[in-house]
């Protein structure tokens, strides 16, 4: 019974020991973000010529939102201060990644990243954000987008399809340790750009979407 009790506690120590391990090298990986060469390299019209590419962007039908509802009151001030109250402790202020999917989480990502378009709640109908304008194909499954030029982050840099394209580079990463994510990226969306990377993105979802 003694034998029987120390081969236990044993295994259970190599065990916890295998297990901390995994874990700190886990934590310890870094994910690389590709630069643009890199991304191109990936999701570019391998099939096309840029000359093809831009034919195709020349035909395209471009629409926009040009009166979208105004939510707030015209009125109101800009700038200021927001303070939101958060009762727990979040594990993580990663807008994406292992133990990000809480409400909090969700606040935070709001408020710091846009996404290319925003859906009215009044209308229902696509209105502007990152994306100036778009356009949806007769197969209501591929999608064209063009990025404002007046978009830019923090710093002042312009943000460019390249910066949608490392988003979406990041969320189809199993580095960032979310199967969701991952699996909703990688099965249902494929990220297309064309060579030139200022102002076109193109987003294909596949007939089992």
């Amino acid at each position: 019974m003694t034998k029987l009790l120390l081969s236990f506690l044993l295994v259970s120590l190599i065990f916890t020991i295998s297990c901390r391990e995994q874990e700190e090298a886990a934590q310890e990986k870094q994910i690389e973000i590709a630069n643009e060469a890199e991304l191109m390299e990936k999701y570019g019209p391998k099939d096309l010529t840029e000359e093809q590419v831009d034919s195709i962007i020349q035909s395209i039908k471009w629409e926009t939102n040009e009166n979208p509802s105004i939510l707030g009151s015209k009125n109101a001030k800009k700038g200021g201060t927001l303070i939101i109250g958060e009762t727990g402790y979040p594990a993580t202020l990663r807008p994406i990644g292992e133990n990000s999917n809480y409400v909090f989480n969700s606040i935070l990502k709001t408020l710091i990243y846009e996404t290319l378009l925003d859906l009215d709640p009044i209308t229902l109908e696509y209105k502007p954000l990152l994306a100036d304008k778009w356009y949806i194909a007769e197969d209501k499954k591929t999608y064209f987008y063009h990025i404002n030029s007046e978009a830019k982050w923090h710093d002042g840099l312009p943000v460019t399809s390249f910066d949608i394209i490392a988003t979406w580079d990041l969320l189809t990463n199993e580095g960032i340790r979310e199967p969701f994510q991952n699996d909703l990226w990688n099965k249902y969306c494929l990220l297309y750009t064309s060579p030139s990377p200022r102002d076109r993105t193109r987003s294909r979802m596949p007939s089992s979407a």
